[in-house]
């Protein structure tokens, strides 16, 4: 019980109420559930204890008829208060409106600036994809971790088992090869390509550049699945331009970590596969250096300077 909500009470009981005073009081307790119950509690203790001092005062015949009468009113009258206000607090949960899509972008922005570590399923129909040579880095099964803000690091391997890092660590991007020499830029964009979907704006590698433009570019629905599982699905609006033609983010409504992110009709202009998973592998802690050209260089090999 807050302290002006003792002293209103005080003044309630003590019969010193005035008119402005019982007001604030009354609006208090229709507006907040707890403290009409903790007025009813205190009321009920009041009068019983007036009750018993009374009785022994003035004698059980004399002192108990109208003293009950009134506590029994007084029981009564407050039973019915914590009643309605527990009905309209009932009412109010259950009418409260959902969080819409938007808000719930916000959120998911916020819980997941950090690590996360995904494999990337390539979902386009096999007529689709482009023929591969054994020389060309695989982009299905490759595992991309991402942090906020645009620090990622991309790991592939072709058909002969060969692997390229390349990545991001927020001031330059950089390509190191297993068998060759690392490449650095100050363009962090540069060596993005064969991330899928990096060219067209999709929200993925810093989501607080991207998933906050999600409400402006897609019309976005939320789709429960159960207790632990929602999605939300965008559908690119018709005046937007560029990005894949539907996003689909699975997420954990109970802690807000994005599970799966789905890009369906990719832009196909610069090639690339037409629809893209990211699935969740891990979403701990990294190495500090992780990011970074170092961490992946092959040992012994120069690095190149582009600009």
């Amino acid at each position: 019980m807050t302290p002006r909500l003792a002293s209103l009470a005080n003044e309630y009981l003590d019969g010193t109420i005035d008119a402005d005073d019982a007001a604030e009081l009354s609006a208090l307790l229709e507006r907040d559930a707890d403290a009409a119950a903790s007025f009813a509690r205190l009321t009920l203790l009041h009068d019983a204890l007036s009750l018993e001092a009374g009785a022994a005062a003035l004698g059980r015949a004399s002192a108990r008829s109208p003293r009950r009468a009134s506590f029994v009113g007084r029981v009564v009258a407050l039973a019915a208060l914590v009643s309605l206000v527990a009905t309209l607090s009932w009412f109010a949960l259950k009418t409260e409106q959902p969080a819409s899509a938007g808000e719930i972008v916000a959120r998911l922005v916020a819980a997941n600036a950090g690590d996360r570590t995904y494999v990337i399923r390539d979902l386009s129909e096999p007529a689709s994809r482009p023929r591969e040579t054994r020389s060309d880095f695989l982009l299905d099964g490759a595992i991309v971790s991402v942090r906020s803000p645009n620090s990622y690091a991309l790991k592939r391997t072709d058909a002969d088992g060969n692997v390229e890092w390349r990545g991001s660590d927020g001031h330059v991007a950089w390509v190191a090869p297993g068998d060759g020499p690392a490449r650095v830029s100050n363009d962090l964009h540069r060596f993005a390509g064969a991330l899928p979907g990096s060219q067209t704006g999709v929200p993925f590698i810093d989501p607080h550049d991207g998933l906050s433009e999600l409400d402006a570019t897609y019309r976005l629905n939320v789709e429960a699945e159960g207790p632990t599982r929602s999605r939300i699905v965008g559908v690119r609006r018709a005046d937007a331009r560029g990005g894949p033609r539907r996003i689909e983010i699975t997420y954990d409504p109970t802690t807000n970590r994005i599970l799966t992110i789905r890009l369906d009709q990719l832009p196909q202009a610069r090639g690339g596969p037409r629809a893209v998973a990211f699935e969740l592998l891990d979403d701990a802690p990294l190495p500090d250096d992780f990011y970074g050209f170092e961490a992946h260089r092959a040992k012994g090999h120069p690095i190149l300077r582009l600009d």
